[in-house]
């Protein structure tokens, strides 16, 4: 099952080098794209894009513009159309403590997500870094509106009588995650991290747990290897699809 989780990658930055950071507006992004298709008994076609862009700002702040985007077709029927965008203003880890304001527009029709906004702000804790790791905690709150259909409801028993053909829910959460980078070499880096979000007016018995682990190896100075993992629980999905959700995602990635 596909997952695309509630807050992506949100300390992954791309670092300038010395020509970007000697402009007055400094920006260094990563880009990474796919195309294939191929002819068995059927046509096969999938795309895929993703992207991070880091943009340095004055007093030690950047903000983050990453996202994903990946569509497969056979036959000219899409079997799978999921995304994401999101937008973060943080500390460029020169503080002990910061906010981290975030918003993030997504979807994943092949489990029946139309599109799920979610806007909120952190507080950054910094609880331990070295020349190698790094680890830090966050909390805040944020307002998360979710848009539902049935399609990735797999017993068709546990759909309501008289169901709506759209469920639209609006929540008000609390929003936790702990955090670490570790340098293994000079060109290969860990970032995992965990994530507690409760609904603010059920926060014992409505929660969502997640987590995901990037490993990145640099191949060259402009080209980057990753492997993503990433898994969540809700143990209340707005509808009754499965409550473990997954995925696993290798990108190459050019520097720009």
């Amino acid at each position: 099952m596909l997952l695309h989780g509630q807050i992506l990658n949100l300390d992954r930055t791309i670092e300038a080098d010395s020509v970007n950071m000697s402009k007055k507006i400094k920006l260094a992004a990563l880009l990474g794209a796919s195309f294939y298709t191929f002819q068995q008994t059927t046509g096969f076609i999938n795309e895929a894009l993703n992207y991070d862009v880091t943009n340095y700002l004055p007093k030690d702040h950047i903000l983050v513009l990453s996202g994903k985007y990946n569509i497969t077709t056979s036959e000219g029927a899409i079997i799978q159309n999921l995304g994401y965008i999101h937008l973060r203003y943080r500390d460029n880890d020169t503080r002990k403590l910061s906010l981290e304001p975030f918003t993030q527009y997504q979807w994943n029709t092949t489990i029946g997500l139309i599109q799920r906004y979610l806007i909120g702000c952190n507080l950054r804790v910094r609880i331990f870094e070295n020349a190698k790791a790094d680890i830090y905690y966050g909390v805040g709150a944020m307002f998360e509106n979710e848009d539902w259909n049935y399609k990735g409801v797999t017993d068709y028993a546990l759909i309501p009588a008289n169901a709506p053909p759209l469920v639209i829910d609006n929540f008000y959460k609390t929003n936790q995650y702990l955090k670490a980078s570790i340098s293994i070499s000079n060109s290969c880096d860990i970032v995992t991290a965990v994530f507690l979000q409760n609904k603010i007016d059920d926060l014992i018995n409505s929660y969502r747990l997640s987590n995901y682990t990037t490993i990145s190896l640099r191949v060259s100075k402009k080209l980057t290897f990753s492997l993503s993992g990433d898994i969540s629980y809700d143990n209340k999905p707005v509808v009754p699809i499965n409550n473990t959700l997954y995925t696993m995602i290798s990108t190459l990635a050019i520097k720009i």
